[in-house]
């Protein structure tokens, strides 16, 4: 079989480019205010977000991702209050 003119993929040298997204909210900040607060639930502010990220970041913080880690030391619930989805989260320890 012989090989194709063009390759499937383009590889770079070194590392991929450092992305420009960056969180518009300090989860280190969330976490470290939860901690001060063990067992109490507080709304996380999410002002301007889709509903699909409100519930995403519910789950990131259930999983323990990067602020909320390791897993099991936060939980995090979404709930929908009056038409609205909100995200509520506590440590947990």
């Amino acid at each position: 079989m012989a090989k194709s003119q063009s390759a499937p993929v383009a590889f770079i040298d070194g590392e991929p480019p450092t992305s420009r997204r960056q969180s518009k909210y300090d989860h280190d900040g969330i976490a470290a205010a939860l901690q001060e607060n063990p067992g109490q639930w507080a709304e996380v502010p999410m002002d301007d977000s889709t509903d699909q990220a409100r519930r995403g970041l519910a789950a990131s913080i259930r999983q323990g991702d990067a602020a909320y880690a390791p897993p099991g030391a936060f939980e995090g619930k979404s709930r929908t209050v009056d038409g609205e989805v909100k995200v509520f989260a506590r440590y947990v320890g």
